[in-house]
């Protein structure tokens, strides 16, 4: 991405991580937000991109822990290596890795926790430096 370029782009909530395309490197910035298009909901709870407090949460871990369940977050590259959270909030993240910019619900890390998120959320990507 060139410096002040600007891509949307949405995926379901039910991908445990959703590989933008956008390859990033250390140093950059960018400023992230996500929209939701289609209504999000984990199981029966409806909720928002700031996600919810899950009561069975000390049970079952979300993959981020001590991040509220559904908050929609940001890593570089497909594993825990870089993780942000992004929320409803406008969010600038500076890079420290040379990886693919990846999208998440904080979820139960498990094919059956995110088989039940429903909704699509739009993410917006705009490159500062």
């Amino acid at each position: 991405m060139l410096p002040q370029e600007i891509l949307k782009f949405s995926f379901e909530s039910c991908n445990p991580c959703f590989r933008s395309g956008i390859k990033v490197e250390p140093q950059e910035s960018y400023e992230i937000s996500g929209r939701i298009i289609h209504k999000l909901k984990d199981w029966f709870v409806n909720t928002g991109l700031d996600g919810f407090n899950n009561p069975i949460n000390w049970f079952l871990k979300n993959r981020v822990k001590n991040k509220k369940c559904f908050l929609l977050m940001g890593s570089v590259g497909q594993g825990d290596l870089e993780i942000f959270p992004i929320g409803s909030q406008i969010v600038v993240h500076q890079c420290g890795y040379t990886e693919e910019l990846c999208f998440f619900v904080n979820d139960v890390k498990s094919k059956a926790a995110y088989s039940n998120n429903k909704g699509v959320i739009e993410i917006t990507v705009k490159r500062i430096s």
